[in-house]
């Protein structure tokens, strides 16, 4: 049932609101970056006086902490209960403080920043005679290759000894020494060195491990040596692999699932609107369809194909751990507030293993988003700012206005023989509409005309700035950004603006407990025309693409022209598109602010404790005005103006509480364990207010007119959630990770309220058996599977309920008396439960030849169950159709990913390379398995069909199979309606069911939108300063419906590509066999129909950016106090090959239906890009 409940919002009142708000974060900012300031140059410039006397080691150890910051990590059993020690130091370094409290204890220490490593120090018992006082001076350094030494003194043990030096090359203390298969060892001490004593009878055969968390592992076959040196190398495994995931983070080597991780350094240079856009050709079993070319506009996001037909299809978007919500306005992309500079990494879950943890909302797949934080160390200030301009990428071949008018004539004498007339009769003996017109008579005195694709279409400007800044100490870091974004469409009139800051903290107050907040307001502005709606509605480039090349923009007045009526042109009336653009004023904009805070408590060794509160604040609003002077929906200027006003508000918050176990027994055994309670809830409300009847354009508010209808809405969802996640690692080999989240959500009925959604998953690291060690081709190899369900929510937030609507009755006889009353307008069902995605996953990671090769390999099967369709219930209910779960869709495909460092040396060059195999069908379709036809908007008859067997949304109509070539040929082949109508020159249709004439039961399947595959291919270039980066994505067997298309052959002066050039004229000059004749009504030319003449092959390739970056010396840099400085020169979108004759093979107007997929009805296209951007550190 609509909800009348929200308020009406003043223009002031909310002017005041956002004023205030945006004053109050401007101060809290410019505190921040006092404080911070202060904070970081403290942090990292102290000297140390410290006293102490008689007091126990580990009150020393608080009292350093205390005093200096300093945090320290060790064992309790590693130090001595009873030792107290005495110490006094002035104006002293932390490593002096540290040398003189451990000088007699038998402790070794290593500082990480602002973490001291302690390491107990094992003696072994020694005799005397094995230990000689002093090394001889000539004694080699042994180097891991293992020089030989002039043997020790003989005795019954033996002593080994060496030192361990860092990634470096500098003393590395505190690392562990055993030897191989016992438990025998030791430690270094701080200047890195060991001394070992082992039996003599282990010599032949000892191997000694150097291991440091965070480190290789390195082992050594002493053999007769009696030193060896390790040095150390950093685990990136370990360490720089670290990947986000659901509630957490994994090592790169731990995980069992299907997860794919885009460093945002990879496309940083790109000039992004949103950071979904940075998905396209990175990822395997991602597919990214700009849809969309419209300034801010969203692009199509598929994970491993479409998964739902009345559900959404979209993945969930994760940002710092808030899902935020993407059904708060249909018609703007909501991550288009959020600026993509601002974001450090995204990681895509792509099978059920990693998105389970996100239940009900994980069937299609969940993008997580890391935004940046700041690092301990020297505050570091980022400007990032670039400038550019936009081309339309391509523009549709036109007739010029000769080919124009011959066109035309040919048309018009076609349609007058057709009648029984002859093409030399002159016009007083023919109707008007079939009549030459006088202008056409000369085409070549015409020339080229007018081309209104130019006239619409602009160089447009595009600029980004941002200024950040961050840094910290051990106790807090920061991360602060401003940014401003403007971006002119290529449509003139057209554009967007953003306005975007973000602040995000984090701030150890002590051992146990850390605080931390994220803030991201932004401000958005979008400049809308109808771009995309139809020619005689207004649509701009409808219009363009229909107005003929004879006509001008202006008269001779300098007022606009205006396409009046059928003469000379036999069209109805069109709108200048030049005037539509300049007339309309149509502005929306949305405010946005997401944010969190956070605490985290240590509660003992390994246990956390994290609570979070988040919030998502949207305010938009869209004023729209359309003046009297310009016609409308077919009805010429002067007409009434119009005005439309609209508010929409949504708060969504969400409270996380997360219990983390992290732990590593006998170093062998590694756990981690999670389980957490969720509760989110969003309310939104809207209202809009509808007004004409206005006395002049010069006063375009509201009040000015006349109200003529509004209404307000209001609506609700909250969802709790109980979630666990087990991972088990057994030596460093054997995987296992297991999950479970329980979702009780308001969407569904009341006795299907609550689904559970598990999922497990192994793997196995091959490389590490002891049979793999002896090869030298595979350096790492991963073999993993999983099973597991997740669930799809996003559905209306009443379907389960039973609706009322309101409606106008009459009372009495005759006319009666009116009245407004309410009636069910759904029907209930308490059973109406979740989509469900049964997914099955195998693959497997692998390293070749010492990680210069690495490819990731996939095969999924996923089975979305329970589909929500409206299936026909019994005319007794009262209804036609109900919400039921009914249903179930297959995906299952192939993905492969290959990384390669082709050449090493001083020229660089590497590839990323990407494929994706996808098989999309229909399994079931309710209890009859009915198909499910459907119809486009802007298309009379159907054009879409769902149908068991078949891809889901695949197109529907006739199979044309050429064009009539002579009379002959019409007369011996099946025609629409069977016995007459169809002429030499007309579209021929095949004969599906064989009854001899062409019927509705011919119309059958004539191609998909599903592609077969697509790809992504990266090539990064380097030498000395200069750096050149290629990324180029394609998609092939990919079909559109070119709906803008759909008059060839039926001019009426409205068609004029340039493709008509290859019709049909005689049996002498057939064209290219496809191309209908020329024509000015059916005349049984089919053309209406919708058929595969309209379908086109949308494969294509596309160099999607082109990036040359230069970075300028150190000499330089630090000459105008800069760190770092670099040029980059980038193109995007730079070149598109397809044999789509359409603007954007990856066009579609139905956005993201899935019922009807991949209509091309004159949309927005895509501009190539050109930027320059200065990146300066400081």
């Amino acid at each position: 049932m609509k909800i009348n409940l929200l308020p009406r919002f003043p223009a002031g009142d909310r002017a005041h609101i956002v004023a205030q708000t945006l004053m109050i974060m401007t101060r809290i900012m410019l505190l921040l970056i006092v404080t911070l300031s202060h904070v970081t140059a403290d942090g990292f410039s102290q000297k140390i006086s410290f006293q102490a006397k008689n007091v126990p080691l580990q009150t020393a150890l608080r009292n350093i902490e205390q005093h200096t910051g300093y945090l320290f990590l060790y064992d309790e059993l590693d130090l001595p209960s009873s030792k107290k020690v005495s110490v006094k130091l002035k104006n002293g370094s932390i490593d002096e403080l540290l040398q003189a409290v451990f000088r007699d204890l038998p402790l070794s220490y290593k500082i990480f920043q602002r973490n001291i490593v302690l390491k107990k120090i094992v003696k072994m018992p020694v005799p005397e005679t094995a230990i000689p006082s002093r090394m001889p001076e000539t004694q080699p350094v042994i180097e891991l290759n293992r020089r030989s030494i002039d043997p020790l003194p003989v005795s019954t043990d033996r002593i080994v000894r060496g030192r361990v030096t860092d990634e470096n090359g500098s003393p590395f203390p505190g690392v562990s020494i055993i030897v191989k298969n016992s438990q025998t060892g030791t430690a270094t001490d701080a200047n890195g060195e060991f001394r070992l004593s082992v039996p003599e009878s282990m010599a032949g055969e000892l191997v000694l491990v150097a291991s440091f968390v965070g480190y290789k592992n390195q082992e050594i076959a002493a053999g007769n040596n009696a030193e060896l040196n390790f040095s150390m190398a950093v685990d990136t495994k370990a360490l720089n692999d670290v990947v986000v995931v659901g509630y957490g983070t994994q090592k790169q080597s731990s995980i069992t699932g299907s997860v794919a991780s885009l460093p945002m350094k990879n496309v940083a240079s790109q000039p992004l609107t949103s950071l979904d856009q940075a998905m396209g050709g990175q990822i395997a079993g991602v597919n990214v369809a700009q849809t969309k070319g419209a300034p801010g506009g969203g692009v199509s996001v598929r994970v491993r194909g479409t998964g739902s037909i009345g559900a959404g299809n979209e993945p969930l978007y994760v940002i710092d751990g808030f899902p935020v919500s993407s059904d708060f306005n249909s018609n703007f992309n909501p991550l288009s507030s959020i600026n993509p500079n601002d974001i450090e990494s995204i990681e895509i879950l792509k099978d059920a293993s990693a998105a389970a943890i996100y239940g009900s909302r994980g069937s299609n797949g969940v993008v997580l988003v890391t935004t940046k934080h700041g690092k301990s160390g020297k505050s570091v200030v980022q400007l990032d700012t670039y400038y550019g301009f936009q081309q339309v990428a391509n523009k549709i071949d036109m007739l010029d206005a000769r080919e124009y008018a011959e066109y035309n004539t040919e048309a018009r004498n076609n349609a007058w023989v057709d009648k029984g007339g002859n093409a030399s009769d002159p016009n007083s003996a023919r109707p008007s509409a079939l009549q030459i017109p006088e202008m056409f008579m000369n085409p070549q005195s015409l020339g080229r005309g007018t081309d209104w694709q130019d006239e619409v279409f602009r160089t447009a400007a595009i600029q980004n700035h941002q200024l950040s800044v961050s840094g910290g100490n051990d106790k807090t870091t920061f991360f602060m950004s401003g940014a401003y974004f403007k971006q002119d469409g290529i449509v003139m009139k057209t554009g967007f603006d953003r306005y975007s800051a973000r602040v995000n903290l984090d701030h150890h107050i002590s051992r146990h407990v850390s605080v931390g907040m994220n803030l991201s307001p932004s401000y958005a502005t979008s400049r809308i025309l109808p771009v995309e709606d139809q020619v005689f509605t207004g649509g701009i480039l409808g219009s363009a693409l229909s107005l003929p090349p004879t006509v001008p923009v202006y008269n001779a007045d300098g007022s606009y022209t205006t396409l009046l009526g059928p003469s000379p042109y036999n069209i109805g009336v069109i709108d200048n598109p030049v005037a539509i653009a300049n007339k309309i004023k149509d502005k929306r904009t949305v405010f946005r602010t997401l944010g969190n805070v956070y605490a985290e408590l240590k509660l003992i060794d390994g246990l956390k404790f994290r609570t979070s509160f988040g919030l998502d604040y949207s305010d938009a609003r869209e004023n729209a005005y359309y003046p009297s002077d310009l016609g409308w929906n077919g009805v010429p200027a002067p007409v009434q103006a119009r005005a439309i006003a609209s508010t929409g508000r949504e708060l969504n918050w969400l409270n996380e509480n997360i219990l983390s176990y992290k732990k590593t027994f006998n170093t062998k055994h590694e756990l981690d364990l999670l389980a957490g309670f969720t509760a989110q809830k969003a309310h939104g409300e809207s209202a809009a207010i509808n007004a004409t009847n206005f006395p002049t354009d010069l006063v375009p508010t509201l009040n000015a007119g006349q109200v003529t209808g509004g209404g307000t809405y209001a609506s609700e969802w909250s969802l709790l959630s109980l979630l666990a996640r087990v991972n088990y690692t057994y030596s460093g080999k054997y995987l296992f990770s297991a999950t479970m989240r329980r979702d009780g959500s308001s969407r569904f009925g009341a006795r299907n309220k609550w689904g559970t959604f598990p999922s497990a998953s192994v793997g196995w690291y091959l490389s590490e058996e002891n049979f793999m060690k002896s090869q030298h081709v595979v350096t790492d190899l991963k073999l993993r599977a999983s099973y597991g369900l997740a669930g799809n929510n996003t559905i209306g937030n009443y379907n389960h309920i039973g609706l009322l609507s309101n409606r106008r009755y009459s009372f009495g006889a005759g006319t009666g008396s009116l009245a407004y009353g309410l009636y069910p307008s759904s029907i209930s069902n308490e059973q109406l439960g979740w989509e469900m995605m049964h997914q099955f996953d195998i693959g497997a990671d692998f390293a070749l030849l010492r990680n210069r090769v690495s490819l990731t390999i996939d095969y999924y099967n996923k089975n979305t169950t329970d589909l929500l369709l409206n299936v026909p219930v019994p005319a007794s209910t009262g209804y036609e159709t109900a919400l039921q779960n009914i249903g179930k869709l297959n995906n299952r495909g192939w993905e492969f990913s290959i990384n390669s460092k082709n050449l090493t040396g001083a020229f660089k060059w590497s590839t990323a390379f990407n494929i994706s195999f996808n098989q999309n069908k229909v399994v079931k379709l309710g209890p009859s398995g009915n198909p499910i036809i459907s119809k486009s908007p802007s298309f009379s008859p159907n054009t879409h069909i769902t149908k068991i067997g078949a891809p889901i949304g695949s197109f529907w109509g006739y199979d044309a199979i050429g064009v009539y070539q002579s009379q002959e040929d019409v007369d011996n082949s099946p025609r629409v309606g069977g016995a007459s109508g169809s002429r030499p020159g007309d579209l021929k249709f095949r004969d599906i069911d064989g009854d001899g004439a062409i019927t509705p039961s011919d119309v059958t399947i004539i191609g998909n939108n599903s592609p077969d595959f697509f790809y992504g291919i990266t090539n990064n270039f380097s030498y000395g300063r200069f750096s050149l980066s290629i990324l180029g994505d394609g998609v092939q067997g990919i079909q559109l419906l070119n709906g803008s298309r759909r008059n060839i052959g039926l001019v009426n002066g409205s068609y004029s590509r340039k493709d008509v050039l290859g019709r049909w004229q005689s049996p002498s000059q057939p064209g290219d066999g496809r191309t209908p004749r020329a024509n000015v009504a059916p005349m049984g030319g089919n053309v209406s129909y919708v058929s595969s003449l309209l379908v086109e092959n949308a494969s294509f390739f596309r160099i999607r950016n082109i990036n040359l970056r230069y970075n300028l010396p150190e000499s330089v840099s630090k000459s105008v106090y800069l760190q770092n400085a670099a040029v980059t020169l980038s193109v995007q979108n730079a070149l598109t090959f397809t044999p789509y004759r359409g603007y954007n093979p990856e066009q579609s107007l139905n956005g993201s239906s899935s019922l009807t997929p991949g209509v091309d009805f004159n949309g927005y296209p895509l501009a190539r890009t050109f930027t320059l951007a200065l990146n300066l550190t400081f």
